[in-house]
């Protein structure tokens, strides 16, 4: 888990999306919750699979996450807010450099 203010992230390495999911759900259910003094959002929360499997990507494997009885939303390029990079389903910085491209122009101008 990575935390920073009010934001946490949590990170699960598996074989299978299977395994991610029942060591995540734990952690996003009521009893962690209650331990930590936590309060989980689904409207501020997003979960995000990567895998190198092109049968697994670009949303064709979407795991599904509740905090409590609400499902949290699936997000297929994330912007994660501990490195504020953006990666896309398969750990690559596509998504990111096309935003980079977009601010750069403007930037080059104050130069």
């Amino acid at each position: 888990m990575f935390a920073f203010a009010d934001d946490a992230t949590f990170a699960i390495q598996g074989c299978s999306l299977l395994e991610c999911k029942m060591a995540l759900q734990p952690a996003a259910d009521h009893s962690w919750c209650s331990t930590w003094k936590v309060s989980l959002s689904t409207s501020k929360s997003v979960v995000s699979y990567f895998s190198l499997d092109p049968r697994e990507t670009n949303g064709k494997t979407q795991p599904v996450i509740y905090f409590g009885l609400e499902k949290v939303p699936f997000e297929s390029t994330p912007r994660l807010l501990v490195t504020r990079v953006t990666l896309d389903c398969q750990l690559r910085f596509g998504p990111h450099t096309d935003e980079l491209k977009k601010k750069l122009p403007g930037r080059l101008k104050l130069l």
